[in-house]
């Protein structure tokens, strides 16, 4: 028995194979899936040059000068070269930053919308199974890897709609993009620092009902900054049923090159080909990602102003406090057991004491960084405190000759 046949698909992701590799240009391959991987030396020429194939070597070893300065729709190279861990993310084929950003929000397979004041991008862009996406500005993207089998059009399967009656009332759980593989997504820009991220995931897909739709069983894994956060992840289990929402929170994630990563893995558990093709792998709603310098960057002129006025009214208040009381003092009449206190700012014998001016450190220590134990009452410009200021002095005694 022979057969007249050719193979078009090779998938080999997630191994650990390991040197260069051969030159496929001459093979009937449609679709090469190396992704994740120790394939090493130089990228082969020939990918970079025959469009015909869909080639994906994301996640390898290979040498770093060879990395393509283009992003292409068909061959994806994300993170393929060594070292791509301490570098940001697709320098060579994406446009440098040009600032720093402090928060991003992805509406992950749906069109722009804002939700409590905060806007979301829109996602809709129809990708290939081995595709290099990058938005306009080029602050953010994502790498898909795999495609799905004996589906009538390639590249509208990544996006999936809920045509069923959501039960919370959010814009974000309208679409949601699937891979089938692995999908990445990378913010690029951002100000190096700590990073509060929300992953939003609802099961719209798979039903819950007594038919055929409700025995599938999603089931990946998802990473941030390459920590695996949800092992064996299924969101129907976790929001406990379907059309219900489900947000993981990471928090302090660290961003040290001014890029951030969460990756979704298919890691080939759940259901495949239940209740049909084309509906397995891992499935994402919405992403925010916040910096906790965001708050504190447009707040920080303010801050500084209510502490500077706030400052000057408490230390005119304390200054005409302190006249008042001194020459208070000056006019009381001394017994031969009575002290009076001055400082060495005051002049022997001259009733107008010397103004002097204090910065806002000597301020900060004198009321001990405005102590609520130091705090007098309250005044129409303001708190009033007490201050303690550390100087030498001089004791003066109507005994003394």
């Amino acid at each position: 028995m022979s057969c007249n046949c050719s193979i078009i698909h090779l998938d080999l992701s997630f191994n650990k194979l390991e040197g260069p590799l051969p030159n496929f240009q001459k093979s009937p391959l449609r679709y090469i899936y190396l992704t994740s991987n120790l394939l090493s030396g130089p990228i082969p020429a020939w990918m970079n040059i025959y469009r015909a194939k869909n080639i994906d070597i994301s996640y390898n070893n290979f040498s770093e000068i060879s990395e393509p300065s283009t992003c292409q729709d068909h061959f994806n190279h994300f993170q393929s070269t060594s070292g791509h861990e301490n570098s940001s993310t697709l320098s060579k084929c994406l446009a440098p930053c040009s600032k720093d950003y402090y928060s991003l929000h992805i509406h992950c397979g749906g069109k722009e919308t804002t939700i409590g004041g905060i806007k979301y991008e829109e996602d809709e862009k129809i990708v290939g199974p081995a595709n290099l996406f990058h938005n306009s500005t080029n602050t953010w993207g994502f790498s898909n890897t795999g495609h799905f089998r004996n589906l009538e059009k390639e590249g509208t399967e990544y996006i999936v709609n809920n045509v069923s009656k959501l039960r919370m009332n959010s814009e974000l759980y309208k679409t949601a993009r699937i891979s089938p593989l692995s999908l990445t997504y990378f913010a690029r820009c951002l100000r190096n620092g700590s990073y509060t991220v929300k992953l939003h995931f609802a099961e719209i897909v798979f039903r819950n009902d007594r038919s055929y739709e409700s025995v599938g069983r999603r089931v990946f894994d998802v990473y941030v900054q390459g920590k695996r956060v949800l092992p064996d992840f299924n969101i129907k289990e976790e929001a406990k049923g379907v059309d219900k929402e489900f947000i993981k929170v990471i928090n302090k994630v660290v961003v040290s090159h001014n890029t951030l990563e969460i990756r979704l893995q298919w890691t080939g558990k759940g259901t495949r080909n239940v209740p049909k093709q084309g509906k397995y792998g891992s499935l994402i709603s919405a992403i925010s990602i916040v910096s906790g310098e965001e708050h504190l960057s447009k707040n920080k002129i303010i801050i500084g102003l209510v502490v500077a006025v706030s400052a000057g009214a408490t230390l005119l208040a304390v200054v005409a406090f302190g006249l008042h009381r001194r020459k208070a003092k000056r006019k009381r009449t001394a017994t031969n057991n009575d002290l009076i206190w001055t400082s060495t700012n005051l002049k022997r014998g001259d009733d107008q004491p010397e103004l002097h001016f204090f910065d806002l450190d000597s301020i900060l220590m004198a009321t001990n960084k405005f102590s609520i134990t130091n705090k007098l009452g309250q005044g129409g410009f303001g708190p009033v405190y007490k201050v303690i200021w550390f100087s030498t002095v001089y004791i003066e005694s109507n005994t003394l000759q």
